[in-house]
């Protein structure tokens, strides 16, 4: 199996400790490690490196080079902008039919996720091969069961068990939906009826090209253009460029047909990681504790995270709860926790004047 890595965006949801110049992927906050470290160390251990891809932006692609040598220069997909994942999977799926793999199963892998159980995880992907590798469904979710209410994630409608492997059970699926309303997730949650949508995903170039042609043909034309150029080892940056953003869930997901999917059942522990609270949750040593790392004086604050990245200064703090607070690149963030959704909002404003770019 193939194992494509996304790695494009540079996590503005962890702004200011990741910017566009040095993004989570490779700043390395979690234990000495990055996000795309821990998934390099899980997966390139058991499927190897000339079967990883990395899509991430082209700025980057050296670095990744110099980072991860092992990988094979030509599995390191610079995209010159960026389109969001639907043409991100385009692209991976491109090179694997550039490179005559139209049916070997592909994993699709989001380097923004904790994952907690990572042997189990290769458990289930391993009994999700074989579903895809047998004809049994040419696409596999992987799903989680629930933790809480999460509105900001996708849910799957849970179907009857029809098969296991490996003593991984399979669901048929009832419905998908991206990000549900707040009353909604509170009551799939309530009944147990859905699992989360982990990202992770089973499927072949194959498939994902058949439906972009039904489903997107302006991401297919696009898709095909890239394969040819790929195969004459020509650059792509221009054609990418004739992507328009597309969401990979909207696009292509949510008009999946019931009979062409499935999901695992499993327990894997995934984090996304990729945000200010999930940042404290991780380092959290009990429940409602705080997190304060580097030159920080506190004062009665509860379940706050305080990141002060700055030598130079000192960040006091007094009777917080709830609080976000985070000072690195130059730049400071101080919020409500439950307010932490709106940072894209609040990263528009700053890139609005021509004076704060710099701090993005």
């Amino acid at each position: 199996m193939r194992i494509a890595l996304f790695a494009g965006g540079f996590g503005q949801r962890l702004w200011p400790m990741s910017t566009e110049k040095t993004p989570k992927q490779f700043s390395r906050i979690y234990n000495g490690k990055s996000t795309l470290d821990m998934c390099l160390d899980l997966f390139a251990s058991e499927y190897g490196w000339d079967n990883i891809m990395i899509n991430l932006p082209k700025k980057f692609v050296d670095l990744a080079h110099k980072e991860y040598p092992l990988i094979n220069e030509k599995n390191l997909l610079g995209e010159s902008i960026r389109r969001d994942l639907g043409p991100a999977v385009a692209l991976a799926s491109a090179r694997l039919i550039a490179d005559n793999l139209l049916d070997e199963p592909m994993g699709l892998m989001w380097t923004d996720d904790l994952i907690g159980n990572g042997q189990e995880l290769l458990r289930v992907l391993k009994a999700s091969e074989k579903i895809v590798r047998d004809g049994i469904r040419p696409f596999v979710y992987i799903g989680e069961e629930p933790r809480f209410a999460n509105q900001n994630v996708g849910w799957l409608e849970k179907g009857e068990s029809f098969d296991t492997i490996e003593g991984v059970d399979f669901l048929n699926i009832k419905g998908f939906k991206y990000r549900p309303d707040q009353e909604t997730a509170d009551k799939w949650f309530k009944a147990k009826t859905h699992l989360f949508h982990s990202a992770f995903h089973v499927t072949t170039a194959r498939f994902v090209m058949d439906k972009y042609k039904v489903f997107a043909p302006e991401i297919y034309k696009i898709m095909m253009e890239i394969v040819e150029l790929l195969k004459a080892g020509k650059n792509i940056d221009e054609t990418y460029e004739k992507f328009k953003m597309a969401n990979f869930d909207n696009s292509f997901l949510e008009k999946l047909s019931d009979k062409e999917c499935c999901t695992a059942t499993c327990d894997i522990g995934s984090i996304a990681i990729g945000t200010h609270v999930a940042y404290k949750d991780y380092y959290q040593k009990e429940k409602g504790g705080n997190v304060i790392e580097g030159n920080v004086v506190d004062l009665n604050s509860k379940n706050t995270l305080v990141v002060n990245r700055d030598p130079e200064m000192l960040v006091a703090t007094i009777g917080l709860q709830d609080m976000i607070v985070v000072k690195d690149n130059n730049a400071l963030i101080v919020c409500h926790d439950v307010d932490l959704p709106r940072i894209k909002e609040l990263l528009e404003k700053v890139k609005s004047v021509e004076e704060l770019k710099n701090y993005l």
